[in-house]
């Protein structure tokens, strides 16, 4: 089993053309240090980070097994690593062009946090992302639009974000 280092070490090793296997085997490996504590130790969630907002990690074909990996372990982090997940993967997000990057991410947003944190990362994340990252945020948006318990006034929230017509812009 690797440590931590080499952990980092071996990601960046990965070449940006390699197959999503690879990743896939380096987040299984990710996901054996981490073990079954019930803590998630700040020093994995700042590996995570850092791949969520290094380019040359997050354009790996793959990646996004990294964020499925988070969406599992969710309910180890404490309210100030989540609010460190979304900081990265919503200040690095204009970056993402890997469709399944972007749906995982959407769809994480989408299911792990509070409606109104949710709308507004997505609300912050739409404007200046790619078209791959667009289509997750509409994939996060539509989550969130099927969830029980919504607001009322959702419906007009997600088309103000997604800049759909009948909807006045935000003031």
């Amino acid at each position: 089993m690797q440590t931590l280092q080499s952990l980092r070490t071996t990601v960046y090793a990965i070449p940006v053309g390699a197959r999503r296997k690879v990743v896939h085997a380096w987040v299984r490996e990710f996901e054996a240090v981490i073990g079954s504590s019930t803590l998630y130790l700040n020093a994995y969630l700042e590996l995570a980070v850092e791949v969520f907002s290094v380019e040359a990690l997050y354009r790996k074909p793959g990646m996004y097994s990294l964020v499925h990996l988070m969406y599992v372990d969710m309910y180890r982090m404490t309210t100030v690593q989540k609010e460190r997940l979304l900081q990265a993967l919503r200040d690095n997000y204009n970056g993402y062009d890997d469709l399944d990057l972007c749906w995982h991410t959407g769809d994480l947003i989408a299911r792990c946090y509070e409606q109104n944190v949710a709308l507004a990362a997505f609300s912050a994340m739409f404007d200046s992302a790619t078209p791959q990252g667009k289509e997750g945020v509409a994939l996060g948006l539509d989550v969130l639009m099927r969830q029980p318990g919504r607001a009322p006034d959702l419906g007009k929230r997600v088309r103000r974000i997604l800049g759909l017509p009948g909807v006045m812009p935000a003031r």
